[in-house]
């Protein structure tokens, strides 16, 4: 089923994306957006931060359903916006920071104690103190983050720190999990001893309070195989004093962004077509691949990329984690917590991404090179390409002309700075003035790998209600 803004724009192999009531409403009203660009400048980021709130419940009672005691963090590095801590701190859930800004700015919204967990990949003495006066969770992923908790307490006496020790190396059914952060599961009750021994003398100002891990991926498998090898290692460290009260599985809750999974199956065909040769009706750049490869005759994703479609949202995706292998009655038989750190399923339906359309170049080959007022830098992350078509809408032109086939691209001074790599079709052309949406780009893929090359000022970012009781907000 087409929205009506939808009929301007798509891909030449379609991704039908899922829109959020509010983004209907807002692409209805063409007018209201273009003046927010002629104020803030485009690309423009407007937010409905209150989404959150009914993402957070979805979650939530899952657990609830199954009696388990479910603690949840706002990943706060999915999107810098105060206002989405804010809408954590008012659903009673926690946050978690990957930076001492992140803390402070936690800290700043009235987070303390557990309710802040640390996962930066860097801990410098200075973001353990901060963390240590306001009884935050440490998650110490190396002997290096370890000795850094030491030589702060040895320097403060008065101080403890509560940390989780962060595990990898899980054995899985089809391999070992591989990771360059944490402690190898298979000797890490052994190592998290030997580095007792070796601080004893600020040991027992270490609280060793849960055991952590991450995955990359949606795999409802190994988070299973990864609850229950974290479980068993709890009952060991239990065994030497550590007071363990809980296992965090860390982010990677899915999004669903696409209306259909047939859309996804076409698209990944006709990609695989091209790879082969086949330019009929191309999806793709030229001797673009989209990060995948033909591999002993079959086609794989080689490069990163986040898949638009999943067969679950995150609390389907959440309930079938606890029904695996038994693992909710597991948790309670054992007084365990379970932790979560989402970040992009909290953001789900939340914000999109507003950008004016500054030129048209036809190109030698019958397609078009659509200049947009933003760069690939302003909706992206460390993937391929955000698999999800984006909406077109008309300025107020009264005629528009027939359907062309072409590509977005950045103000960069750079051949290769298209905002995408897929081929798209306009059916009703487009103009200078017209406006491009990218729909539910709070989650990562707005400020994730933002920059100011050229000197450029960084995007504005507005919040809006989303029902009409308020409107323009701009972000501190």
């Amino acid at each position: 089923m087409k929205h009506g803004p939808l009929e301007y724009c798509e891909g030449v192999a379609r991704l039908t994306p899922k829109l959020a009531p509010w983004m209907l409403a807002e692409l209805i009203d063409v007018q209201s957006l273009d003046d927010l660009l002629i104020r803030h400048g485009s690309p423009l980021h407007v937010h409905v931060p209150s989404q959150m709130q009914a993402n957070i419940t979805s979650i939530r009672s899952v657990a609830a359903a199954r009696n388990i005691a479910l603690e949840m963090h706002f990943a706060c590095k999915a999107n810098k916006c105060s206002w989405y801590a804010t809408e954590a701190f008012r659903a009673n859930i926690g946050i978690d920071v990957a930076s001492e800004t992140e803390l402070m700015a936690g800290i700043e919204a009235g987070f303390s104690g557990s309710r802040i967990v640390v996962t930066a990949s860097v801990k410098s003495e200075s973001l353990v103190a901060t963390a240590a006066t306001v009884g935050a969770i440490v998650v110490v992923a190396s002997v290096e983050d370890a000795d850094t908790v030491a030589r702060f307490l040895v320097g403060h006496p008065d101080a403890a720190v509560n940390v989780s020790i962060r595990i990898s190396g899980f054995a899985f059914p089809k391999g070992r999990h591989e990771s360059r952060f944490g402690f190898d599961i298979a000797d890490a009750a052994a190592q998290i001893r030997s580095l007792m021994q070796r601080h004893s003398d600020v040991a027992n100002r270490i609280s060793v309070r849960g055991i952590h891990f991450h995955l990359d991926g949606t795999s409802v498998t190994q988070r299973v195989v990864g609850i229950r090898q974290s479980i068993e290692l709890t009952t060991a460290l239990r065994q030497h004093g550590h007071p363990i009260e809980f296992v965090d599985i860390g982010g990677g809750a899915p999004v669903q962004y696409l209306e259909r999974s047939d859309d996804w199956i076409d698209f990944h065909r006709r990609v695989d077509r091209q790879i082969d040769g086949d330019d009929t009706d191309a999806v793709l750049l030229p001797n673009h691949t989209y990060g995948r490869s033909k591999i002993d005759g079959n086609y794989a994703q080689v490069l990163r990329n986040y898949p638009t479609w999943q067969a679950d949202e995150a609390a389907s995706w959440f309930g079938k984690i606890l029904d695996g292998d038994g693992i909710a009655k597991s948790l309670a038989d054992n007084d365990l917590r379970l932790h979560c750190q989402p970040g992009r399923a909290l953001l789900d339906g939340c914000g999109i991404t507003v950008a004016r359309v500054v030129s048209i170049k036809p190109m030698a080959s019958g397609d078009v090179v659509v200049m947009l007022d933003m760069n690939q830098t302003h909706c992206r992350t460390t993937s391929v390409d955000f698999a999800i078509d984006p909406i077109l809408l008309p300025n107020a032109r009264e005629v528009r002309g027939t359907s062309l086939t072409g590509f977005l691209a950045g103000n960069y001074c750079a051949e290769d700075d298209f905002i995408s790599p897929r081929r798209f079709r306009f059916s009703r052309s487009v103009y200078p003035g017209d406006l491009i949406v990218f729909p539910n780009t709070a989650g990562y893929q707005m400020h994730f790998m933002e920059s100011r090359g050229h000197q450029f000022e960084l995007p504005q970012n507005i919040a809006i209600a989303g029902d009409d009781t308020g409107r323009d907000q701009r972000a501190e």
